[in-house]
């Protein structure tokens, strides 16, 4: 009897599940609108040479547009980076991947032990994402330009919230 009652039980989670499913189908390229998308990565500056921890909150506007801020900490042998990003994405959908211009602003500021020099810069560059359901991963390339010059490499993990 334990059996039968778990095998239903199982059966009509699953039905469930399948029809939620549908009425929310996830997109391999685009997000559900109103949704949140966090993540973690690594990035890799090459003016400083050295790799960094990236974090991400992007609030998804539309399936095809999300903005939201990112952070970039780099460790180096006489201080530290923080590099602090405020970018907007606009996802184009091609069979295998999501591919988006980054277009922002940057705030950085240089700890040293000697000395502390900050300084505003424009964000510009490009990406790609694939979607696995909740999950995700991505790869990017930015320009820092205005008062610095640097090229960002970015790879990284993400994770989105359904509201």
């Amino acid at each position: 009897m334990k059996n039968i009652i778990l095998f239903v039980f199982l059966l009509v989670t699953s039905i469930i599940n399948e029809v939620t499913a549908q009425e929310h189908e996830d997109h391999h390229t685009f997000f559900r609108e109103n949704s949140v998308t966090v993540s973690l990565g690594a990035g890799f500056n090459d003016e400083v040479s050295h790799l960094g921890l990236n974090s991400r909150f992007y609030y998804n506007v539309s399936e095809n547009i999300c903005f939201g801020p990112e952070m970039t900490w780099f460790k180096l042998s006489n201080g530290n980076i923080i590099e602090t990003n405020f970018v907007l994405h606009y996802i184009f959908e091609t069979p295998l991947v999501g591919i988006y211009p980054v277009v922002g602003s940057n705030y950085t500021k240089e700890n040293l032990e000697t000395e502390t020099h900050d300084n505003w810069n424009l964000v510009f560059g490009v990406g790609i994402h694939r979607n696995f359901r909740n999950f995700g991963c991505f790869a990017e390339y930015t320009q820092k330009r205005f008062t610095h010059f640097e090229n960002i490499f970015n790879l990284g993990l993400m994770y989105t919230i359904h509201y």
